[in-house]
């Protein structure tokens, strides 16, 4: 597996400032980092005991430490951590913490992943929007050589925690009502949304049998003003103080009124439809993905057409409340949008960034022999017949001799060969083809994918090959999901020494687009 034998180590912060909501994202990025074969420690400073537990129970290491998140005395004895599990990747909340805190714990790391902001320190992988609370969210000063992984197709939604509901049916006229706006929200956003919610009570426009449920954390600056509202509201309110609480207040919720926040991509994959309401805090990057893709109703980005002004507040909810038919097609459009597959597709790059490839040399003859006589990979062959060594040697010396020949080898961060890739290109080096054998050890959980993408990567960076074509033979069910999770579309099959083979063709043109769904 690309990812055997490599160590995650993860440093975020829990508390009653932050919450443990960051922390539970970042617990699932461990746990399908786990999956793929590594190894994961997620240091933290306040942990619950039962998300502690929940944690350690997908063999997850967990170290608590107690100093102040971001200071002197918090890096030293993260730094200690370190040099004791000497992780390959790092993974780390940059909405938190500084570029100077992780440059000095990553100085001895291979890669760096900072999750959900930007400060200016060293990175391989930047995943979020771009946009967060720090007021260092500027992305500008990385460098082209860090990979920027944004939008819904990233979003962290645990898929394994939140179960997305499989028939969401869009009721006459909604009557359960959850509003979550994120953040301190120092105009009081949440106020005044509970405020038009009673109002249209009152007015009998919207059912006197309505359920609102208010979502704040801990950050929240207007609680005793809450609270009183509260006691006077016409609408039936509950407030929940809990961010974990969202699971179970999505599941029922029939329409939401939120801010530009990551929790968002979780309504959107519940299918909830919702109101965004931009704040000083909102991440536009994603009330913007969510809009455009018609999977939220912003209102700031929506005008009426005969007066040219912003609608209301008021006048959102009400007509979102009563129109059945809107609500259905925001739910719809929102499910398409966010599939709970991002933080697999998170952990693919990361493992992509753990191969690195070579070419092969004399020392690799004997190892590609073996692995194309495996049994499982004859049996899929075009030509089923066993290779003998002398046929393989001379196939070997010619492709090495050959400038319309290459032969890669692809190793994981432990140094174990996982595989090996060879091209074999046109007179006119404008087509290659491509054939990939992986180590038996390695044929499960996507690994064909990250192979492929990483040979695309680097043959695009080093030729001018405009197509890339894979032929095989018809029924190899597990090379045809690989090359079509790693971007390539089917074409006409082909007669090659007079066997039927599938054939799949991928574009240069199409190499900007090819991560995004590969999962």
């Amino acid at each position: 597996m690309p990812l055997s034998e490599s160590k995650l180590l993860v440093r975020v912060d829990a508390g009653i400032q932050a919450g443990t909501e960051r922390v539970r994202s970042i617990h699932a990025l461990a746990r399908e980092f786990r999956h793929r074969g590594g190894q994961a420690t997620i240091v933290c400073n306040e942990i619950p005991n039962a998300l502690r537990r929940r944690i350690e129970h997908d063999c997850i290491t967990v170290q608590q430490i107690a100093n102040v998140a971001g200071s002197v005395d918090d890096c030293f004895e993260t730094k200690e951590i370190i040099d004791q599990e000497r992780p390959d990747w790092l993974a780390i909340d940059g909405a938190i913490f500084d570029g100077n805190y992780i440059n000095q714990i990553a100085a001895a790391i291979k890669y760096v992943a900072i999750i959900d902001g930007s400060p200016r320190g060293q990175a391989d992988l930047l995943v979020g929007d771009g946009e967060a609370d720090s007021a260092n969210a500027n992305w500008d000063g990385f460098g082209d050589q860090v990979e920027r992984l944004t939008g819904p197709d990233f979003s962290m939604v645990d898929s394994l925690q939140a179960r997305q509901p499989l028939d969401r049916k869009a009721v006459a006229q909604a009557k359960k009502i959850l509003v979550w706006i994120a953040g301190a929200d120092i105009d009081n956003w949440t106020l005044q949304t509970l405020q038009s919610l009673s109002d249209l009570t009152s007015k009998g426009t919207a059912s006197k049998r309505l359920i609102v449920d208010c979502l704040v954390g801990p950050q929240y600056k207007h609680l005793a003003e809450l609270e009183n509202f509260k006691r006077h509201s016409n609408a039936s309110l509950r407030i929940h103080k809990n961010l974990d609480r969202i699971e179970p207040l999505a599941e029922r919720a029939e329409l939401a009124i939120a801010s530009g926040h990551t929790g968002c991509y979780s309504l959107a994959y519940f299918g909830i439809p919702t109101i965004l309401i931009s704040t000083p805090e909102s991440n536009t990057n994603i009330i913007a993905a969510l809009h455009q893709n018609r999977a939220a109703f912003s209102i700031a980005h929506e005008t009426h057409p005969n007066t040219d002004r912003t609608p209301t507040i008021v006048d959102t909810i009400k007509n979102l409340l009563q129109d059945q038919f809107k609500r259905h097609s925001l739910s719809h459009h929102a499910m398409d949008l966010v599939d709970g597959q991002g933080i697999k597709r998170i952990v693919n790059r990361m493992a992509c960034c753990s191969l690195s490839l070579r070419l092969a040399e004399d020392a690799d003859c004997a190892t590609i022999w073996h692995w194309r006589n495996d049994p499982e990979v004859r049996s899929v062959a075009l030509n089923r017949e066993p290779i003998a060594w002398s046929t393989h040697s001379n196939w070997f010396d010619e492709a090495q001799a050959d400038p319309n020949q290459q032969i890669w080898i692809t190793e994981n961060a432990a140094g174990q060969t996982i595989g090996e890739i060879d091209f074999r290109f046109d007179d006119h080096h404008n087509q290659a083809e491509i054939n990939m054998i992986l180590d038996q050890k390695c044929r499960s959980r996507g690994a064909g994918v990250l192979l492929i993408e990483t040979a695309l990567k680097h043959l695009f960076a080093t030729t001018n090959i405009k197509y890339v074509v894979a032929q095989m033979r018809s029924g190899n069910i597990a090379s045809e999901k690989s090359f079509r999770a790693a971007g390539f579309q089917a074409i006409a099959p082909a007669i090659v020494d007079g066997v039927m083979a599938s054939q799949f063709l991928f574009e240069r043109d199409s190499e900007a687009n090819r991560f995004t769904k590969a999962a």
